[in-house]
């Protein structure tokens, strides 16, 4: 349901976020 897209939702974009991080290093 939306409890669970919002969980992976969240997941997702801090996925994004520590990938993000490693390559503008």
């Amino acid at each position: 349901g939306k409890h669970h897209n919002a969980i992976y939702g969240l997941i997702s974009g801090m996925a994004v976020m520590a990938i993000s991080l490693i390559i503008l290093k």
